[in-house]
């Protein structure tokens, strides 16, 4: 936009001032891009709010030694049949207002849509001390898991592992498998688990599996 204004000199000298006023548009803030995540983490990782949500487009495995630690409020949404496979050690602990939400990617999400979270053998399990409270070591709090159980037993398959606060729901597997020993506790605390079950019948149903070696 311009403005003009007409100035008189002395002398009789007429010049024009042209002002220059520029124009201020209003832009919304920027919708979030997807993050692409697949393959394995051979490193230490984390994955943050402000990069979210994160779409696992092939299976994600966390290598043995390594930590992926998952910020409060993050999303991570699966492709079809993908999963996450935990060798080494996962932290994800969302918090009651930002919760880590693990779900399907399809537009009309349904039970069954992705893998799984899977500790294996060698995943670092959860320290806790004398009262169970958090050390360190892999957690699951405050996450929601959802839509998963593709060719798996459990929508979470885990050893010696602190689940709290989560919210298991609208699987085609069992809801929580966790399994400990004597020296390694698992724990299943606070959790909300409902709407699980298998149609294949290969797997069990259930919401909650849990069993010491």
């Amino acid at each position: 936009m311009y403005e003009h204004t007409r100035f008189k000199m002395g002398v009789g000298l007429w010049f024009r001032l042209t002002l220059i006023v520029p124009l201020l548009v209003t832009v919304g803030p920027l919708a979030p891009t997807d993050t692409e995540v697949g393959g394995p983490i051979i490193s230490d990782t984390t994955w943050t709010a402000v990069n979210s949500p994160y779409i696992a487009v092939e299976s994600v495995e966390v290598w043995e030694g390594v930590t992926l630690i998952i910020e409060p409020g993050v999303t991570v949404k699966f492709d079809s049949h993908k999963k996450l496979q935990v060798n080494g050690e996962l932290i994800a602990r969302g918090t009651g207002s930002s919760p880590i939400i693990f779900t399907s990617n399809q537009p009309a999400p349904a039970p069954g849509d992705w893998g799984n979270i899977e500790f294996t053998s060698t995943a670092i399990t959860t320290t806790m001390d004398a009262d169970g409270s958090y050390i360190g070591g892999s957690i699951l709090r405050y996450c929601v898991v959802e839509y998963a159980g593709y060719d798996a037993s459990s929508a979470i398959e885990a050893h010696s592992l602190l689940i709290d606060h989560c919210t298991v729901r609208d699987n085609d597997a069992r809801g929580i498998r966790n399994s400990g020993t004597q020296s390694t506790l698992s724990r299943i605390t606070n959790n909300y688990v409902s709407e699980n079950s298998n149609s294949s019948g290969q797997f069990s149903g259930g919401g909650i599996y849990a069993e010491y070696q």
